[in-house]
């Protein structure tokens, strides 16, 4: 008794415990140009389609370098040019669907889809200006020297915590301006030139060659024996061309109606900031 007991906790502990610096996180499952990835000391390796990416390190991008990786939990990660970006902290327990994500944003635009982590718990991202965390949504961070942009596109929530302030976003296609040194400013609408901007720094344009399509994504996802993507990065098209931001809700309702985003849809829309 004492013996399958002991056992029990030891399968706990492994199954919650913090996957140590140089475990694999997730995959690289689109590049464009040769990013790359080192841990502290290390000398930098080249991500190609199929590559694990590890705890501890940080993905860099050179100009017209673009990177596509899948968490274990299902998250997304895009990361466009001139980009720096760390994987502080990757915790998942597989059975419960629960854990946590933590990166540090240097430099450079990412967007991050939520997984599975960010549906019970929330993907922390630091950065030189501000600190957010995204529970069950999009996100697009543009970070930059003299502060950090946070977009919020859908989801439950999009917190930004920086000089004492904190602001929650909550109505999707809002941002938030941090500079750096100083709190969060007052959330304004994401026009949806800005959008389309920050999306052609991602996407070169929507689906340039190297970079991941919607069914692309859902059929590796599928192989990795992880969350469809597909709803997902067809939100982020739907948002593109789209001008107004109560036209691209109505065709995200369309789009995920049958998915486990619909909750997190009908919430933003029931509780708009």
């Amino acid at each position: 008794m004492i013996f399958r007991l002991v056992r029990a906790l030891a399968a706990a502990a492994f199954l919650l415990a913090p996957a140590a610096a140089g475990a694999a996180v997730g995959v690289t499952t689109a590049v464009e140009g040769e990013p790359t990835a080192a841990a502290p000391g290390e000398t930098a390796r080249t991500l190609e389609v199929g590559v694990d990416v590890e705890v501890g390190e940080t993905i860099r991008t050179r100009a017209d370098e673009r990177l596509h990786l899948v968490f274990f939990d299902g998250t997304s990660l895009t990361v466009g040019p001139e980009a720096e970006i760390a994987v502080d902290r990757f915790d998942y327990d597989r059975q419960a669907k629960r854990g946590e994500l933590a990166l540090t944003a240097r430099h450079g635009v990412l967007r991050l889809v939520g997984g599975h982590v960010s549906k019970i718990g929330a993907i922390e991202i630091k950065t030189p200006s501000s600190d957010l965390s995204l529970q069950g949504g999009i996100a697009i961070v543009d970070v930059a020297e003299g502060g950090t942009m946070a977009a919020f596109i859908l989801g439950l929530k999009l917190t930004v915590t920086g000089a004492g302030r904190r602001e929650i976003l909550t109505r999707p296609g809002s941002s938030i301006v941090t500079k750096t040194g100083g709190a969060p400013q007052s959330p304004l609408v994401l026009q949806a030139g800005s959008l389309e901007t920050l999306l052609g720094r991602l996407e070169r344009g929507g689906a340039p060659d190297g970079v991941v399509a919607a069914s692309d994504v859902d059929r590796r996802a599928a192989a990795l024996n992880l969350p469809r993507h597909a709803v997902q990065e067809t939100l982020v098209q739907l948002l593109q061309h789209s001008g107004h931001h109560a036209d691209s809700i109505r065709k995200v309702n369309e789009a995920v109606k049958n998915s486990g985003h619909q909750k997190a849809v009908n919430d933003a829309q029931r509780n708009p900031r």
